[in-house]
């Protein structure tokens, strides 16, 4: 064996590994230092532990993802309600903005109502003038008709006169 197998870069797998078991360890101090302090016969001082253990320090980002991963579902739900609630958000928005082309659209109806009715009163004018000039065409055609019978009663007449002999 090589001197440098055993030295090796580690991956980053193998870093977080050494550094999530060495958080996990107790902090202890290597050495053990021991403490001469006086005694007292006074009982009203309360036993204090000299060797308190302080909590390693972590990392923030590992903080934050101990944090995730005990509360995900709570997260999990805020998300779901946030994206509810903007769906009902952009629902009243869109709602709000039918309602404005609904109206809009009902006026622009009135509208074409009010011009469907005077357009049916032009009509019904149009057909009464029709009507009349059709009855006057009628007493026209009629009129004509009387005049080309007494024109053909007058030129029988005078062709009468002509072919008569003349007295």
């Amino acid at each position: 064996m090589n001197s440098r197998d055993h030295h090796v870069n580690k991956t980053p797998e193998m870093r977080l590994k050494y550094r999530q078991y060495f958080e996990s360890q107790d902090y202890e101090p290597t050495v053990e230092e021991k403490l001469n302090f006086n005694q007292t016969s006074q009982t009203d001082d309360e036993p204090v532990d000299f060797h308190q253990q302080a909590p390693r320090p972590s990392r923030k980002i590992d903080e934050i993802k101990e944090h995730f991963k005990d509360n995900w579902l709570t997260w999990v739900l805020v998300l779901i309600a946030g994206g509810v609630g903007y769906l009902v958000y952009d629902s009243k928005v869109a709602f709000i903005e039918l309602s404005s082309q609904l109206k809009g659209n009902s006026t622009q109806i009135q509208e074409l109502k009010i011009d469907e009715s005077k357009n049916s009163d032009k009509i019904q004018n149009h057909d009464i003038s029709i009507a009349e000039f059709n009855i006057k065409i009628d007493q026209i055609s009629n009129s004509t008709t009387e005049i080309k019978t007494d024109l053909k009663d007058i030129q029988k007449r005078l062709m009468e006169r002509l072919n008569s002999p003349k007295q």
